[in-house]
């Protein structure tokens, strides 16, 4: 009955050992510099407008290249990686969600998000 007792504690020992983390182990990126601004999206546009954004405001403090990623929801699933991002809008009347991410090798990715509405223009609208 000891023997169980000591294998039981041995047990949870390794178990806690095994648990705790090692702040060596991960260490943390360093932030690109700047903030992440979106050029060429206005606040509303037309059924069926399409829309030439672009990414600025973000450098790398080494010089790295610093690539961007977009989405618009609800229209986007994926992702589409680009520096410079076309996107038509629907002609369905309703707000979407522009987002853009900025990352770089070895540094913290930073994004940010926009909204712009589908609004048509005239009496029905």
């Amino acid at each position: 009955m000891k023997f169980k007792s000591i294998l039981y504690s041995a047990a949870i020992i390794a178990a806690c050992v095994a648990c705790k983390k090692d702040e060596d182990e991960s260490p943390s990126l360093p932030y690109l510099d700047g903030t992440l601004k979106i050029d060429g999206l206005d606040e509303f546009v037309s059924p069926g407008q399409k829309v030439t954004l672009r990414a600025n405001g973000i450098t790398s403090p080494e010089g790295k290249d610093v690539n961007y990623y977009w989405r618009v929801a609800p229209s986007m699933t994926k992702n589409d990686t680009t520096d410079i991002f076309e996107h038509t809008f629907s002609d369905t009347l309703r707000t979407y969600t522009i987002y853009c991410t900025a990352y770089a090798e070895g540094y913290n990715s930073t994004s940010v998000m926009a909204y712009s509405t589908v609004v048509k223009a005239g009496k029905d609208g």
